[in-house]
């Protein structure tokens, strides 16, 4: 398991590649294979992982405008072409239909549920907190769960999300 260190060195880093540039599978992995000592092959790192990781930095690379929600979804929409499609699952995660929220559509859910300040917002499938991630650029409260431990750190990874309550369930919703 990663130290809050480490994480929060490659969400630092991911972001800065995602505000500067396309970063592609191949860039993630040299990322990846440089932080972490080793490649995916040797079993330093994950593809879950380091797509999750992406996920955050891409959340944290962008500047929600719940009065101009045009542009938010323009620059959303964006950021997601520059960005790699997440192909590589376990066949686990297919199992269990996995899959994380893409960005712009998290934007999308909490601009058409029409989130305030004063909102406490469930996320009863967190993965990488997309949803809460959004609802919290818009000032409501959080609270995320996930049945899978993976699902949890990655959630509680997000430091700036003060709100942001996170749970582990006993098992799959």
């Amino acid at each position: 398991m990663l130290s809050n260190g480490k994480t929060r060195a490659l969400i630092a880093t991911l972001k800065s590649h995602i505000q500067t540039r396309t970063l592609d599978t191949r860039q993630l992995s040299a990322v990846m294979t440089e932080n972490l000592g080793g490649t995916d092959a040797s079993g330093a790192w994950d593809w879950r992982l380091a797509f999750d990781l992406m996920q955050i930095a891409a959340g944290r690379a962008v500047r929600i405008n719940v009065k101009n929600p045009q542009h938010t979804l323009a620059q959303l929409t964006g950021l997601m072409g520059r960005l790699p499609t997440e192909t590589r699952r376990s066949e686990r995660q297919v199992q269990l239909q996995q899959f994380s929220t893409p960005i712009d559509l998290g934007f999308v859910v909490s601009f058409a549920a029409q989130i305030r300040k004063d909102d406490l917002v469930l996320e009863p499938s967190a993965g990488t907190g997309t949803l809460a991630v959004m609802a919290a650029g818009q000032g409501a409260s959080c609270c995320s769960t996930s049945w899978t431990p993976s699902a949890v750190r990655c959630c509680r990874r997000q430091p700036d999300r003060p709100s942001a309550i996170m749970t582990r369930n006993s098992s799959p919703i």
